[in-house]
């Protein structure tokens, strides 16, 4: 976003601004909560987040 944020300023003379905003989160499932895990180094039961 940090390329967005300077062409945007570039383009407005500096006064450009915009904001992001978390819109949802879903947690990954399957074959891509295994990768995820296994690159982390944690096993698919100890994510350390809390639900």
């Amino acid at each position: 976003m940090f390329a967005y944020s300077m062409h945007l300023r570039s383009q407005t003379q500096g006064k450009g601004e915009f904001t992001m905003q978390l819109v949802g989160y879903a947690a990954p499932q399957g074959a891509r909560k295994a990768e995820m895990s296994a690159k982390l180094g944690i096993s698919d039961g100890e994510s350390g987040a809390e639900t």
